[in-house]
């Protein structure tokens, strides 16, 4: 019995570690910002956004004003899908 929860510890640590040590490319972190500007999220978008510039400062300051235009565009979007819908309106 002793060896059981020996086995699954160890399973657990390694778990742990793999998926802490998980890390985006920014390659990728870039294109979740555009695919959750798509789908008109922009927590997700926040995220990301923040995960990148933790990750590569470089990037997050050349890209900067490209983020900040693609989160007002995609704002401007689900304010206007609001609208189209007649539904609530979102404050900003």
């Amino acid at each position: 019995m002793k060896k059981v929860f020996v086995v699954l510890a160890v399973i657990n640590l390694f778990s742990l570690n793999c998926y802490s040590t998980e890390r985006y490319t920014t390659e990728q972190l870039i294109s979740r910002i555009e695919r959750a500007s798509v789908n008109l999220n922009t927590t997700r978008m926040k995220k990301a956004w923040n995960t990148l510039c933790e990750q590569d400062k470089i990037t997050c300051a050349e890209k900067k004003d490209w983020y900040n235009k693609l989160l007002l565009d995609t704002k401007v979007r689900q304010h206007d899908l609001s609208i189209i819908r007649g539904g609530f309106h979102i404050k900003y």
